[in-house]
């Protein structure tokens, strides 16, 4: 439901001229993507992680439309430290431990954000390693995506500089 506040004129167009007038652009793709994957899990998963209270709902939706639902069934590296960023992973459910050296730092769980849009944006290699720990479900953002988003919203970037690579609840 949506609710004004104040005063508003309010414009409508009938559901077949909209999508006449989207078809074949970004926001129809983002638009489909977001409406596979959006769920009151996605919400729940932003709204537990300050990453995200540096954006507007735009770009939420936007961020959200590049989420990529992935499954791991045991102990794996997702960020090597000393490699390249390919993806940036936000936890669903299980666990992933940080590690500088060979010595685990941190532990992400459920709402957690995995691996560093500074490093990724900058094409810096990883500071840590980042390891599923048996079972974990999650979501990825390909570096593809996200340097299409962070060249289209710059200010976010400075923002996100101070964001520790791992765990910002």
């Amino acid at each position: 439901d949506v609710y004004a506040e104040t005063d508003v004129i309010l414009f409508t167009i009938k559901k077949d001229k909209f999508l006449n007038f989207i078809s074949g652009t970004e926001f129809e793709k983002m638009l489909r993507k977001v409406a596979e994957v959006r769920s009151s899990e996605t919400w729940n998963l932003i709204s537990m992680n300050s990453f995200f209270r540096y954006c507007t709902s735009t770009q939420i939706t936007w961020l959200e439309s590049m989420f990529y639902p992935e499954e791991i069934n045991g102990p794996r590296s997702l960020i090597s430290e000393g490699r390249k960023i390919e993806k940036v992973y936000l936890v669903r459910s299980g666990t992933v431990g940080v590690y500088r050296g060979n010595k685990k730092i941190a532990e992400l769980k459920k709402g957690d954000f995995a691996g560093s849009l500074e490093s990724l944006y900058k094409n810096n290699p990883s500071s840590h390693t980042f390891k599923a720990e048996g079972k974990v479900s999650l979501f990825s953002m390909d570096e593809s995506d996200i340097r299409v988003f962070l060249d289209k919203n710059p200010g976010l970037i400075m923002k996100f500089s101070d964001n520790l690579q791992g765990n910002n609840k």
